[in-house]
């Protein structure tokens, strides 16, 4: 049978599609345990997963302040500080930014530092839009003591001794305790 009205014989449906990126961030700190003064590295990796291109990616990260002169750079993007503009990512790419700085004097036990980014592409599910990196930070300090005597001294004479002490840093020592041994033969007489 021939079909009398053409007009009929075909439906459209109309959707959107919207792209969609699936961000994972991740962030480590080398070394992990480090004393006042040492030179430590953040790293953050940021990678797409698909399926759509991230577009304008941007990583923010509120630098600690036990970090002293950071010193920030990006593999993309051209960083040199934070919010991190790396722009696009293709599905599969990566990108990574390097921090590095020294650790202030007076920075002890934990030092967290987290960092998140954000895309103006819609993100699936099951991203990791956040990171955070854990520093132990140890004081350490570098104690000499160096021991004066009378150069020469006979029997019942008395023998001054000055004991010094120094501290070369870079954090302050802590109960710090001296013993000074006398050699035999010689009595303390006062300090």
């Amino acid at each position: 049978n021939p079909d009398g009205n053409s007009a009929n014989n075909s439906s459209a449906v109309t959707t959107t599609a919207q792209a969609q990126a699936r961000l994972i961030l991740s962030k480590s700190v080398t070394p992990p345990v480090a004393g006042p003064g040492s030179t430590v590295l953040y790293r953050i990796i940021v990678t797409n997963t698909g399926p759509s291109a991230a577009l304008t990616v941007v990583v923010s990260d509120l630098l600690p302040a036990e970090l002293l002169n950071p010193l920030v750079s990006s593999s993309q993007g051209g960083c040199n500080g934070f919010a991190c503009a790396l722009g696009d990512l293709a599905p599969g790419a990566a990108a990574t930014i390097l921090v590095a700085g020294q650790l202030s004097s007076n920075a002890t036990g934990l030092v967290t530092n987290t960092a998140t980014v954000t895309s103006s592409t819609a993100l699936a599910a099951g991203g990791v839009l956040s990171g955070t990196a854990v520093l132990t930070a140890t004081p350490v300090a570098d104690l000499a003591v160096v021991k004066q005597a009378t150069p020469t001294a006979t029997p019942g004479e008395t023998i001054f001794y000055t004991v010094t002490v120094y501290n070369a840093g870079p954090s302050t020592a802590l109960s710090v305790r001296l013993t000074d041994t006398l050699p035999a033969g010689v009595t303390y007489a006062s300090a």
